[in-house]
């Protein structure tokens, strides 16, 4: 009777140590997954379409696959997916096409660049300056007056460029368009002390050669 008491008791024991144990473990569990989906929340904001800077390629391309099953994306006549934009009630803004392409480092987004073209008037003169003028709107409500310019490529259409030391949003006139570019510039600035160094190691290999 007594051996039968002392197993339960070890049993209950045994219980309630891994029961504890499972609990921890979960415990830890949640505080890990709110941890990560706390950091990811804070990686910039939502750029163009809801893509977030800090995304991983997989979650880039899963993402752009909600799109097209929603039919926010499409194939345009090029082959390429496309955004349909409507940024105003005068001709030229109701029938647009918006076309992008990401660029990653080390697996992670950091830039989005995006072209705007009118599919009936897009070579109609002017056209494109006055789409850039819309996005520039748009984006200042976003993005507030804090902006500065810089000279286009086009005579009379300058750049308009909000940065905030994370993150730099440009708009300009093109040839045959208006583009917008996204830019992580904490990413650009990694980038550039790598180039920095390879460069100066590249030249003392190359000193050290004779």
């Amino acid at each position: 009777m007594f051996m039968r008491f002392e197993f339960l008791a070890i049993s209950l024991l045994l219980l309630l140590f891994f029961s504890c144990k499972t609990e921890h473990s979960q415990s830890q569990s949640e505080v890990v997954t709110k941890t990560t989906n706390k950091k990811m929340a804070s990686i910039g904001d939502t750029i163009f379409l809801d893509y977030r800077f800090g995304m991983s390629q997989y979650d880039f391309y899963e993402h752009t696959k909600e799109l097209i099953d929603s039919g926010e994306l499409f194939k345009n006549d090029d082959g390429l997916y496309a955004h349909k934009l409507v940024l105003g009630d005068l001709y030229y803004s109701k029938d647009l096409e918006a076309v992008f392409s990401p660029e990653y480092y080390n697996d992670i987004l950091y830039k989005l660049s995006i072209s705007v073209k009118s599919k009936t008037t897009i070579k109609a003169k002017g056209i494109n300056q006055l789409i850039q003028l819309d996005l520039f709107k748009i984006l200042r409500s976003k993005y507030g007056f804090n902006y500065t310019t810089t000279t286009g490529i086009i005579d009379g259409a300058d750049n308009y460029v909000w940065s905030d030391g994370k993150k730099t949003v440009e708009v300009m006139c093109g040839f045959d368009d208006a583009r917008i570019f996204y830019e992580d510039t904490s990413i650009s600035e990694i980038i550039e002390e790598d180039e920095k160094s390879k460069n100066q190691k590249d030249i003392e290999k190359s000193h050290n050669s004779f």
